[in-house]
């Protein structure tokens, strides 16, 4: 049986200005990403322009950013913030939902090389979009 740690291993640590960190641990078919206070106001800043976030917040990859926050704002999700290009080439959103919690619904727009924890990347598609 795999022990607790390997189900759990890191993916990809980031650090940035102001001792913004970040880890992400793998979770199988998820991936769990725990942010210190830094790390969530520099979120915030790039994905809505200011702090709003509560506690936790929860993301989901879709493959079409910009078609399933139509989907949901038209099934009743209040839209924080419209899809965004973010620094690390991604395109995200931000919605509300039940509870106080906020949802990151994120495209990767940017697909990585083989191997875990690189950070050099391709575009993904034919780059006409």
């Amino acid at each position: 049986m795999p022990s607790r740690a390997s189900r759990s291993a890191q993916e990809e640590a980031f650090s940035g200005e102001g001792d913004a960190r970040v880890v992400i641990l793998d979770a199988g078919r998820a991936t769990l990403e725990i942010a210190n206070p830094a790390q969530n106001r520099l979120i915030d800043e790039v994905e809505v322009g200011r702090q709003v976030a509560p506690r936790i917040r929860v993301a989901f990859e879709v493959d079409d950013t910009e078609a399933t926050t139509a989907r949901l704002v038209a099934a009743g999700a209040s839209e924080i913030a419209p899809p965004t290009r973010t620094p690390w080439q991604s395109l995200n959103s931000r919605l509300a939902a039940p509870a106080d919690l906020q949802i990151t619904i994120f495209q990767e727009l940017l697909r990585p090389h083989e191997g875990v924890g690189t950070r050099e990347a391709e575009p993904v598609g034919d780059g006409d979009s």
